[in-house]
C-alpha cells in the first residue's frame, strides 16, 4: 500500500505555526514577507499563479494602471493621424 502521508499531517498539526494576514499557515523553516500591512507567506505553487491572494489584494487596494507605473510602463494615448 503506498505511504499516502497521513503522518506529516499529524506532525504539521502538532507543529508550531503563525498565520499571515490571509490567514495562512507559516511554519518553522519557511520564508514569509513581512511589510507594514502584516506578513504574507506565498507558497512555491502560487508564486507564479495569477489569480493568487497577492496579486488580488493589489490589484484591488492599487489598481492595475498604478501597478504599471510602478513597473516602468510609460501611459500614452492612441493618436491616429
Amino acid at each position: 500500500m503506498p505511504d499516502t502521508g497521513w503522518w506529516m499531517m499529524k506532525d504539521k498539526q502538532q507543529a508550531q505555526c503563525m498565520f499571515d494576514r490571509f490567514g495562512a499557515e507559516i511554519y518553522e523553516g519557511e520564508e514569509y514577507f513581512a511589510g507594514n500591512d502584516g506578513d504574507i507567506f506565498v507558497c512555491d505553487s502560487e508564486n507564479f499563479d495569477p489569480g493568487n491572494h497577492v496579486i488580488c489584494d493589489l490589484v484591488e487596494t492599487m489598481g492595475t494602471k498604478w501597478i504599471l507605473e510602478q513597473l516602468g510602463y510609460q501611459k500614452k494615448t492612441f493618436c491616429p493621424g
